[in-house]
């Protein structure tokens, strides 16, 4: 399900007659409706290469959470940005690639002062979004504050 943030609708559903599918096996069809100049904002489930990938080359933006799976090349170290409410700020250069095709995104890495209720010390995303138009506290705030499906019921 894709929701639309400013209407606060689900604006494409992607039903499946499998129950127990593995949303994953269905982003052909997510990526299907990505258009240019979107944002997509997304939990760690959606963190894979090709699906980055080809989000970036619908020549749209986003802002996932990063899964502790995905292969990626630094191109920078990890720099310290500042210290926010929730804690600790840091960005990073890097590189993923699917298929022949690199994307170079940012790695914004927050340490937080209070473990979730899932016990995560670090909440990390990925972007593409520059940072002139979407900072490393920016970027964060925006996956920090997505409407998430369970809001729609």
């Amino acid at each position: 399900m894709v929701l639309d943030p400013e209407r606060r609708l689900a604006v494409d559903i992607f039903p499946c007659e499998d129950g127990h599918t593995q949303e994953r096996r269905l982003f052909s069809q997510v990526l299907s409706v990505v258009r240019s100049g979107e944002v997509w904002v997304a939990d760690r489930n959606m963190c894979t290469q090709q699906f980055l990938v080809e989000i970036a080359q619908h020549d749209a933006a986003f802002v996932i959470r990063e899964h502790q799976n995905l292969p990626y090349q630094a191109l920078s170290d990890l720099i310290f940005i500042e210290t926010g409410e929730a804690g600790e700020i840091f960005e990073q250069d890097i590189e993923i690639q699917y298929n022949g095709h690199r994307v170079e995104l940012r790695r914004v890495v927050l340490r937080l002062a209070t473990p979730t209720r899932h016990d995560d010390t670090e909440i990390v995303v990925l972007t593409t979004l520059p940072t002139a138009v979407a900072d490393a506290s920016t970027s964060l705030r925006l996956y920090r504050n997505r409407w998430r499906v369970e809001g729609l019921f």
